[in-house]
């Protein structure tokens, strides 16, 4: 019983960190956007959703080092 527990607790960090590394991918895509470039539209929305990613990423980076550090 420990050893499932065990490796289900090694899948999720895994998953975790699978995740974490999907998400920063996006965040450094959305580092690279030159705002300058958009329209004000474009500019405002993008912008709406490089802040959220950046809340992702944060609160997953939290929950992994809560959890597994």
């Amino acid at each position: 019983m420990e050893n499932n527990a065990t490796a289900k607790i090694s899948l999720l960090k895994k998953e975790l960190v699978a995740l974490i590394e999907i998400v920063e991918s996006e965040k450094q895509r959305y580092d690279s956007i030159d705002y300058e470039m958009l329209s004000d539209d474009e500019a405002g929305d993008t912008g709406d959703q490089h802040e959220t990613i950046d809340r992702i990423l944060s609160m997953l980076k939290a929950s992994f080092n809560d959890t597994f550090e």
